[in-house]
């Protein structure tokens, strides 16, 4: 018995015979749904409907565990984060390469070559659908000597976060994620003298740092191939609702919500992350900021999605506990925001580090409460050493 369903609709144990939408997928187009990541594969690759044969439907392995004699094997336990932090690193590093080329093909005037961007743009996309915690972890491990690549990266990872949560696929979120990769380039345009200057810029210095946006713009415009979302994302990171962001001071629903969303995500990494001049603030500190800036100068609703999206207390933040233990957020709690998992570090009052335990502040250890976000360097840690 063949049905057409919209893919929110498919179940894990259905039999999918086809993809109902004209274009090419890399996703295996007959066989049966064995997981929710093939369902969340199909949405992200903008697939809206599928042919499924429901007489060829099988059980689950949640419906078969519940059968008597069922001897289902157990699903394998997930990585530590720690692991798999570390095998997403090697799409960073290789961003921050391409990232590296980029800015020199600008610097010499070269046409940039956008193929090598939308390909990593697909890598974010798929590497944030695998393991968005993971991935969230590294937008927070950033290194102030190298502000720019990191910021670039950064707020690539937390737009790719945003988007996939907000529910937007295929050649859309494509387009927004090569967008985000691409947002900052036109800093390169800014003397270094300014660019990383470790201190307060005066005035001058202001407006010839806040011409970068102009600059990007510029560069998009002679990419004739790039597209009308890319171009937004990169000219209206730094717009405003109420017209006093630039470079064109654009007002209310000249925006568009990529322009919006992209001005969040570049807020919030530019808070958390350290300068040379300044120590970056911790997630909870920075989320509070965005919600003062809404209404007038940020999309409320979505900053209330961006923090719902984030979480409360993001993967990688660094937490006080009641008990005077350091920990580390390890993934949030969906049900209760204040109570994710956490991984506990370092002892306080005994001033040592603990053998590296995870808990989960919901289940087991219900009477222990989060007191407060910390700086991991005011107690002398460095959130790399533990991700």
């Amino acid at each position: 018995m063949l049905k057409s369903l919209p893919v929110n609709e498919l179940k894990v144990g259905m039999f999918v015979v086809a993809i109902n939408d004209d274009q090419p997928l890399t996703v295996k187009q007959q066989g049966f749904v064995e997981s929710q990541l093939t369902i969340a594969t199909m949405q992200r690759k903008g697939v809206h409907k599928v042919t499924v044969d429901l007489a060829r439907q099988k059980q689950t392995k949640v419906e078969q565990a519940n059968q008597p004699c069922a001897d289902t094997p157990q699903p394998e336990p997930k990585q530590p984060l720690s692991e798999r932090v570390a095998k997403k690193r090697v799409l960073i590093d290789e961003a921050k390469n391409l990232q590296t080329r980029l800015m020199q093909d600008v610097k010499l005037g070269h046409t940039i070559d956008v193929a090598p961007v939308e390909q990593m743009a697909s890598g974010f996309i798929d590497a944030v659908a695998d393991d968005p915690e993971a991935m969230a972890c590294l937008a927070l491990i950033k290194n102030k000597d190298d502000y720019l690549l990191e910021h670039s990266i950064g707020v690539a990872i937390l737009m790719n976060i945003f988007a996939q949560y907000c529910g937007f696929g295929g050649k859309e979120l494509h387009q927004m994620a090569t967008g985000s990769l691409l947002h900052d380039l036109g800093k390169v345009m800014i003397p270094e003298e300014i660019l990383n200057k470790p201190g307060r810029l005066t005035d001058h210095e202001f407006n010839i740092m806040k011409s970068h946006a102009a600059h990007g713009q510029t560069i998009m415009l002679r990419q004739p191939q790039i597209s009308k979302i890319v171009r937004d994302v990169v000219s209206m990171h730094h717009e405003k609702l109420d017209g006093s962001g630039y470079p064109l001071g654009l007002k209310g629903d000249k925006i568009s919500v990529h322009g919006r969303m992209i001005a969040i995500c570049d807020i919030y990494d530019a808070l958390t992350a350290d300068r040379v001049y300044k120590k970056g603030m911790p997630p909870t500190k920075a989320l509070k900021i965005l919600l003062s800036m809404a209404p007038d100068q940020l999309d409320e609703e979505l900053v209330q999605k961006f923090i719902k999206c984030i979480g409360v207390y993001p993967p990688g933040a660094m937490v006080e506990l009641s008990n005077g233990r350091l920990a580390i957020i390890v993934s949030a709690n969906k049900k209760t925001p204040v109570k994710p998992v956490v991984k506990l570090i370092y002892h306080i009052n005994g001033q040592h580090h603990l053998e590296p335990t995870e808990v989960d502040l919901s289940r087991d250890a219900k009477d222990l409460k989060i007191v407060r976000s910390v700086d991991p360097k005011a107690f002398g840690l460095e959130l790399d050493n533990y991700l």
